[in-house]
């Protein structure tokens, strides 16, 4: 096989540019990085002698890899491109789903680096629904489970009916259309200048500047032309919001120190509406030179898509409302004096820079390393499943010898096939497991399978969706063609997500 497909990097290598990596001693393999680009299984490198060149091979060869392999030689980048997108699911879903608790993880490490307290909306139901941001240090293990857990429920946001934070998405995805459109100049441009840079000197976010390797700055970019695909935008999402929760830190710690409980070290608490009046009273001195509402607009315009992202309060809103009106006749008065550009405009792109950070923050590469390879018990992976240890896959699995079985069931009800619907951490592995007694484990092929947050949870919900084709409450067995069951628990998953 001269093709082959590395995890680490996110495309197709040759065994020529294998050959090139200098220093490699076989990690790559040796992590499960480099599959068959077409059945996913592991290969091995096999190296030159004076009867062969240098090839890559099945690790574990059976018949049906040689023609596989025969396949794949002739592939073109194109080809593989074709096949990395349609397998798009299985490549990066098991990363994908856990992907805001990385960066949640990689906010958690840069906050306490930083030695900043984590911006929470609230409604204090004690003080007749004041609307405050609790700013909250992580001390505690417990304390980092719960802000896990905060960043998740963003990605249940139905994004229609947050049109603030639905313009800052919508702006991104352009960004990102712009830079897949252009990778030629995108992959020559120095990360750091991609995206906006703020005007405005953010000291603690140049202490937080990671260095870098080359290697790892092309992995960040891979990432971004993967963000401009169809079906990421839950990561967009994700990263958006924490890029937002970032910004509000740096911000609400700098400018609001003053509002922090002296006597508590660990617990502040910032007034929204009193917070609103004082960016309003920075606009209202009678000086020559007016402000522009550019950096007001940027803190509201924060804090009002943190409360979009969790909360629906009328009566609040209309505070809201009246501050940005109020932005907006400033704006509409003193533009042509003073030449002001799009305030709100400059306002999201500012926001930006804090993308920028976040992204130079998440280490990229390591999570590769660690997370397409066998290191399940990795230090970061034990520090994720201490949150919990419930995700993982629902899927669809199918035998030939299923039919035999339940052959009764179905001529009862005049059903023509049967499926296996259920969960698994890993469903290609446990092929034995889901067979169990009742046929070889070599006859069962897994359909399709979709990462999930709650494994049990998720199946309990489909299993009563299709309660009505299910052949024997005692089994996870239902009477439905393979396709018939994929479309089902696609669109019963699709309701599940959004719960």
């Amino acid at each position: 096989m001269d093709r082959a497909w590395v995890h680490a990097i996110g495309r197709d290598m040759t065994v020529e540019e294998f050959l090139k990596l200098k220093g490699d001693s076989g990690y790559l393999i040796g992590k499960n990085l480099i599959t068959c680009i077409e059945c996913k299984a592991n290969v091995k490198f096999v190296a030159a002698s004076p009867r062969a060149k240098a090839y890559f091979s099945h690790v574990k060869f059976k018949e049906t890899n040689k023609s596989c392999e025969l396949r794949v030689n002739s592939y073109t980048p194109e080809k593989v491109r074709l096949i990395r997108k349609r397998e798009s699911k299985y490549r990066v879903g098991y990363f994908q789903q856990r992907f805001e608790d990385y960066v949640s993880l990689c906010l958690i490490d840069l906050f306490k680096k930083s030695n900043l307290h984590i911006p929470v909306y609230l409604i204090d139901e004690k003080r007749n629904k004041k609307h405050i941001i609790q700013l909250k240090r992580l001390e505690s293990k417990e304390d980092e489970n719960i802000f896990v857990k905060y960043m998740r429920s963003f990605r249940k946001i139905e994004i229609d009916l947050v049109p603030a934070f639905k313009q800052f998405f919508e702006n991104w995805m352009l960004l990102l259309k712009t830079w897949s459109e252009n990778e030629e100049w995108f992959y020559e441009e120095p990360l750091f200048n991609i995206l906006t840079s703020s005007d405005r000197k953010y000291d603690t976010i140049e202490k937080l500047k990671r260095e870098i390797s080359p290697f790892e700055e092309k992995q960040i970019k891979d990432y971004l032309i993967h963000l401009s695909r169809k079906g990421t935008e839950d990561e967009s999402i994700c990263l958006l919001s924490a890029s937002l929760i970032f910004y509000l830190a740096v911000e609400l710690n700098i400018t609001r120190e003053s509002n922090l409980n002296k006597t508590d070290k660990n617990f502040g608490f910032v007034d929204v509406e009193g917070l609103l009046i004082d960016l309003k009273s920075i606009h209202d001195f009678n000086t020559e030179e007016k402000v522009s509402p550019e950096y007001a607009s940027q803190i509201a315009i924060s804090i009002y898509m943190l409360y979009e992202l969790g909360f629906h309060d009328p009566d609040f809103e209309k505070k809201y409302v009246e501050f940005f009106d109020y932005l907006d006749n400033y704006f509409d008065k003193y533009k042509d004096e003073f030449k002001w550009e799009d305030y709100q405009q400059r306002s999201l792109d500012k926001l930006y820079h804090f993308v920028k950070t976040t992204l130079w923050n998440i280490n990229f590469h390591d999570l590769a390393m660690e997370f397409f390879g066998d290191d399940s018990k990795s230090p970061a992976e034990l520090r994720r499943l201490s949150i919990d240890q419930n995700r993982g896959f629902i899927y669809v699995a199918w035998s030939e010898h299923f039919k035999e079985i339940w052959k009764k069931s179905l001529e009862k009800k005049g059903l023509t096939d049967v499926v296996k619907i259920g969960y698994s951490e890993n469903p290609d592995k446990r092929k034995d497991v889901i067979g169990g007694q009742i046929v070889p484990p070599e006859s069962i092929f897994i359909i399709d399978k979709w990462p999930v947050a709650d494994m049990e949870g998720a199946e309990k919900y489909i299993f009563n969706k299709l309660k009505k084709g299910r052949l024997d409450s005692r089994r996870e067995m239902f009477g439905m063609t393979k396709e018939e069951a994929v479309s089902k628990v696609d669109l019963e998953i699709s309701k599940w997500e959004k719960k």
